[in-house]
């Protein structure tokens, strides 16, 4: 990326990073793109799902396979 713009490493002062954690995007492999918007942990919309998904007797296999309870908190 640097190399695109004319820049090298020694060119760069600063990095920064920052993150949203329990965020989830869906990416395009070819172009890199998003396929839509990321969805944030805030995000509560998916509340009536989870309550649906949590009363089912399999809903502790959630759990099992990814280590995260069913709650729409998380993105797994």
């Amino acid at each position: 990326a640097l190399g695109r713009h004319g820049l090298r490493a020694s060119d760069l002062a600063a990095v920064g990073v920052t993150n949203q954690r329990e965020t989830t995007v869906v990416w395009d492999r070819h172009t890199g793109r998003p396929h839509h918007n990321a969805i944030v942990w805030q995000d509560t919309r998916t509340e009536d799902l989870v309550a649906r998904l949590a009363q089912r007797p399999d809903a502790d296999e959630v759990q099992v396979r990814c280590g995260l309870p069913v709650l729409n908190y998380f993105a797994a």
